[in-house]
């Protein structure tokens, strides 16, 4: 099976690593990030570690339970959803046509946002966003390979 690199699907993989980093690492603005660096300690640090969710699902559930769904399944869509299209160009245009390289280059990319988040916003790490992140690029491979 040839790739195929058509320079619109180019620019529409430009168009969105644009758009996500622009809402998932930089959602609260450039002087956000900024101040979040500078203010940064390993006392501070040290705490929002101690407060990392490690268990898998763990504030998925916490979140059904005490959220309504509408806002249960809009929180845990929208981590898989802006990974959609990353599943569907990464084989598209990369040599990565494997789900399970689709699915491990999604939740690496998921681990960096966390780690971002938690470098420049101090919020706490999450492994569900991870996972989730994961699982959103293989649906994304999963509509390539569909289509």
């Amino acid at each position: 099976m040839k790739k195929n690199k058509h320079p619109l699907y180019i620019f529409l993989f430009i168009v969105y690593i644009v758009l996500l980093l622009r809402f998932l690492l930089f959602n609260n603005g450039w002087n956000a990030v900024k101040d979040g660096f500078l203010n940064m300690s390993i006392k501070n640090l040290w705490q929002q570690l101690s407060n990392t969710q490690w268990m898998p699902f763990e504030l998925i559930i916490k979140g059904y339970k005490s959220q309504t769904m509408e806002t249960f399944f809009t929180n845990l869509g929208k981590i898989m959803l802006w990974l959609i299209p990353l599943g569907f160009f990464m084989p598209k245009l990369t040599k990565h046509r494997s789900g399970t390289k689709v699915l491990i280059i999604g939740m690496t990319l998921g681990l960096l946002v966390e780690i971002f988040g938690f470098l420049a916003y101090h919020q706490i790490l999450r492994i569900d966003a991870i996972i989730l992140a994961g699982f959103g690029a293989y649906i994304g491979y999963g509509i390539f390979k569909s289509l």
